[in-house]
């Protein structure tokens, strides 16, 4: 049985790339209008960091985050990213999957190290950005929520956002860098999958797995769509999808050829820290509405998931304060928000879940893409299915952990094992 895990379709001929990583296919506006702020800091760091004119790395297109091929092709051509690595390991159409014939050493030689030397010098650069996040995480979750500490995390978590996807991007950027350098790609690639249990987004799930138990506070902030603010985390329900591993046994420990390299570590570091953003953004939200029911200008929580991050800034400072306009507002982005997450799949055969709790206990499990908050889904599929082909996605990382296969699909089912 061929089950699909998201709001619907996998793909409508958009490349969204690894941006299927991270949000559902029509993330809510209030998310939406996060990451999009988030993304002008991104590329401001990018650009501030890397002194270049880049674009950022996704853009926003009829509702749906993709990820954006101009970014990789200015990369290709100022930051000495080669283009057979971009099409081999972000699988993005448009760039050469065939490396350049390899040239006598000499001067070439010395610019290569000096360039890999640059990368290496950014990685204290991403560090920097978890301990950040981290420190700010942490204090975020000892807040009172009183309406002053409201109003400071609001003017904070898009900037967060931005930090964490300029850490992301500043990671793949360096791998691309340090796999066009290796002697063979395939058998770098192949070495970072063969890694993949000891990443930091893989080998404490799988601890609990081995262990038995279900995730701790460490964990609990993840939900079943971590980087969905309307989503709930798992400290405010009983997931059920621990439940299904019960009694599934042990994942015979494998020792891996070699540690992960420190920029993949750095790379699924960045993602769980943008779960913890969006953990925290949630929290400040969820204390907005309760603010606003009081007085009446939302008539639900879940209301405040169809306002976007400005709307929401400004009925916290009394600027939108009209109950009226802002139930206008929130009936009609509803509408249009639920008519396209509502809509249905194709009939192609498949059964398309809008939530991943009612994931079968086997079979093929088939995602637009795969992030921490689906590992037990993983766990007790036979087969995962991704729409993201880069071998350096989250789902061909946790197949590889699992040692399950995983096929690419796309519109008809094209594509192949992996």
């Amino acid at each position: 049985m061929n089950v699909y895990m998201d709001y619907r379709t996998l793909l409508d001929g958009r490349p969204r790339g690894d941006v299927a990583d991270f949000f559902p296919t029509y993330p809510t506006p209030f998310t939406a209008s996060l990451v999009r702020e988030g993304l002008v800091h991104t590329r401001r760091l990018l650009n501030g960091t890397l002194h270049v004119d880049l674009p950022a790395p996704w853009t926003w297109q009829a509702g749906q985050f993709v990820m954006l091929p101009d970014f990789w092709a200015v990369a290709v051509r100022d930051l000495d990213i080669p283009a057979f690595a971009v099409a081999q390991l972000l699988a993005l159409p448009g760039f050469s999957k065939e490396p350049p014939p390899r040239k006598r050493q000499g001067i070439l030689s010395l610019f290569k190290r000096s360039s890999g030397q640059r990368w290496d010098a950014l990685r204290e650069t991403v560090e920097d950005v978890d301990h950040q996040v981290g420190r700010w995480f942490r204090h975020v979750r000892r807040m009172s929520w009183v309406q002053a500490e409201i109003l400071q995390v609001m003017e904070e978590v898009a900037p967060f956002v931005g930090k964490v996807l300029f850490g992301y991007t500043l990671a793949t950027l360096a791998l691309l860098h340090e796999a066009a350098r290796a002697s063979h790609i395939h058998e770098w690639v192949r070495e970072t999958q063969r890694s993949a249990r000891r990443l930091p987004s893989v080998q404490p799930l799988l601890q609990r797995v081995n262990d038995g138990s279900s995730p701790d506070r460490e964990w609990n902030w993840i939900g079943d769509q971590p980087f969905e603010v309307a989503v709930p985390r798992w400290a405010e329900t009983a997931s059920s999808q621990w439940d299904r591993l019960k009694g599934k046994g042990e994942l015979a420990t494998q020792e891996s050829a070699s540690s992960p390299h420190p920029w993949m570590i750095l790379r699924e570091q960045m993602r769980l820290q943008l779960a913890r953003v969006i953990t925290a953004t949630r929290r400040w939200l969820q204390a907005a509405a309760q603010e606003a029911m009081e007085d009446g200008r939302l008539r639900e929580p879940s209301d405040i998931y169809l306002l976007e991050l400005e709307e929401v800034k400004q009925m916290m400072t009394g600027e939108w304060s009209e109950p009226r306009r802002v139930h206008t507002v929130v009936e009609e982005r509803g509408r249009v928000y639920h008519a396209l997450a509502g809509s249905s799949p194709p009939a192609n055969g498949h059964h398309w879940l809008r939530s991943p709790s009612e994931a079968p206990h086997e079979g093929r499990i088939i995602a637009p893409g795969w992030h921490p908050g689906w590992f037990a889904h993983a766990f007790v599929a036979e087969e995962l299915g991704t729409g993201v082909a880069s071998p350096l996605s989250y789902g061909h990382l946790l197949a590889a952990a699992l040692d399950k296969p995983i096929t690419v699909v796309g519109e008809g089912e094209r594509g192949g094992k992996r």
